[in-house]
């Protein structure tokens, strides 16, 4: 009586099976709820032995989708409320855990952002330290903080106003999108790039006030004499990135010349700003080191006579510089070739143990086959006749049977709704499985689920719900992912009933 009570006041607080919602559902991209109780697949939603039990939240959000952080700690605080109410109504060990493509994927985000954060404070303290071990002058360290600091300020602007170029008229053509990466790659790359130049053309410069005692003159000599080594550099990096633009994936895609863009800011940046830095710091920007004058042989440090060695060896020995230089490395690129064909995609592996999803994927694992947290969803589009019609249903359960491949350990559709006969599988007609197959193949819901409902393409989409026998994120579903495919592609030949037909995919997997 509550429930009906609940779901008059606000129909939104309960799911199509009246089972209730959390009260902030309502803002959660939320398609269903399943749980143990459902009437369709309820049975596959506990272990069998009732130890464990599955509630699925079919949601529009894709996998790295970046609503689904907030998602993700809404979740999490109803499971909290949870944890703490449960010890006074079950037996003491409940376990709850979150799993899932969207549990994964809003981890993974907020590792993120937790590691966008700490790669700039130690990208920026790394800088520090080195710049400090190498000039030990305040000064010296502040003009390439100061240098990279405005370039990276300039630059990462300019990408945002980059991105809303295509509001003003006549650029409707343009197209800039930044990821939650981009900054992290920004901010390594324009650090260590600004850091190198400032380098040079600080040593530079430091070579020719020993020389003429000019800083004036000084730095219009660096400037010359680096110039076109900085910007052969500079250039170099930046048309390789550019070169990403032809990529079809869209972080390489947009990422790229993105990054390149940040560079050519760096660049001007450092042949501009901070030789106007050291004009104004004149002598003064070496306090307190002494500056020695150029060439003689007191001055020369440790590790200065170290790479004069170093130098002295190469110029001369080139040859057997070559060959040391490929014995040493030539065992790790040996070992990095070796792995190259050792690619996985399990994010969930990626993650630290102590994130939500990472530990819900491993409890999952112990109680229900790991293909569950993300089904590979099929739909199969056929121009001409039905799915949701007797003869529509044989070509399905034809269908289903043919997607068993290996690496697939139940198909689930309209005729097969819980995913229970694999092919060749014969039951009485008086058997219980038959009968509750037979059942919930013809109930309304089922067909809502399973077979398109409403528009033009009402009765000409079929869906089917593919548990994997591997891990959704593996590459080993991939190419199950693949088998499928051929399978599919193979039955919708010319001469066959499936003739024009289209296959699509999706789904944690497929994505």
């Amino acid at each position: 009586e509550d429930r009906r009570i609940a779901k008059l006041l606000d129909p939104e607080s309960v799911n199509a099976d009246d089972e209730p919602l959390p009260h902030n559902a309502k803002n959660w991209p939320l398609l269903d709820v399943w749980t143990w109780r459902d009437g369709l697949l309820g049975k596959k939603l506990g272990d069998g032995n009732r130890h464990a039990r599955l509630i699925i939240l079919q949601l529009s959000n894709e996998f790295m989708d970046t609503g689904n952080m907030q998602l993700i700690e809404d979740v999490e605080r109803v499971v909290d409320d949870v944890r703490r109410t449960a010890p006074r109504l079950t037996d003491a060990g409940l376990r709850i855990g979150l799993s899932g493509s969207a549990a994964i994927g809003g981890d993974m985000r907020r590792a993120a952002a937790a590691g966008i954060k700490n790669t700039e404070l130690f990208t920026l303290l790394l800088v520090l330290v080195i710049l400090t071990v190498v000039y030990r002058s305040p000064l010296l360290v502040a003009v390439p903080l100061i240098s990279i600091a405005v370039a990276f300020l300039a630059s990462t602007s300019l990408v945002a106003l980059l991105t809303q170029l295509d509001q003003l008229p006549g650029f409707s053509w343009w197209s800039l999108k930044i990821f939650t990466t981009s900054r992290i790659f920004i901010v390594a790359i324009l650090f260590g790039a600004g850091t190198d130049y400032c380098l040079f053309l600080i040593a530079r410069y430091r070579e020719e006030l020993a020389h003429c005692g000019s800083a004036e003159l000084a730095v219009q000599r660096a400037l010359s004499g680096v110039g076109d080594a900085l910007a052969a550099s500079a250039l170099t990096t930046i048309l390789g990135l550019a070169m990403m633009w032809f990529a079809d994936f869209g972080k390489f895609h947009y990422t790229g010349p993105m990054i390149g863009l940040c560079l050519v800011i760096t660049l001007l940046t450092c042949v501009t700003l901070t030789p106007a830095l050291l004009r104004v710091a004149g002598k003064r920007v070496f306090w307190p080191t002494r500056l020695e004058s150029y060439g003689n042989p007191k001055s020369t440090s440790t590790a200065q006579r170290v790479w004069q060695w170093m130098a002295r060896a190469i110029v001369t020995r080139p040859g057997l510089v070559l060959c040391v230089s490929l014995v040493l490395l030539a065992p790790l690129a040996g070992f990095g070739y070796s792995q190259s064909d050792h690619v996985t995609y399990d994010f969930a592996a990626d993650l630290s143990s102590d994130w939500p999803s990472r530990q819900g994927t491993e409890l999952l694992e112990q109680y229900f086959p790991v293909g569950e947290s993300g089904p590979l969803t099929v739909l199969v589009r056929r121009p001409e006749g039905r799915f949701d019609d007797e003869a529509g249903r044989q070509q399905l359960t034809t269908l289903t049977e043919a997607m068993y491949v290996d690496g697939v350990k139940a198909v689930r559709s309209l005729t097969d709704p819980l995913g229970e006969f694999r092919p060749g599988q014969r039951t009485g007609a008086s058997a219980s499985r038959a009968w509750r197959r037979w059942m919930l193949a013809h109930r309304d819901r089922t067909n809502e689920l399973f077979v398109a409902q409403n528009g033009e393409n009402a009765g000409k989409i079929a869906r089917f719900d593919i548990i994997l026998r591997d891990d959704p994120f593996s590459v080993a579903a991939a190419e199950t992912l693949a088998r499928v495919d051929d399978r599919l592609h193979q039955l919708a030949t010319d001469d066959s009933a499936w003739r024009g037909v289209r296959f699509a995919y999706a789904g944690t997997t497929a994505g």
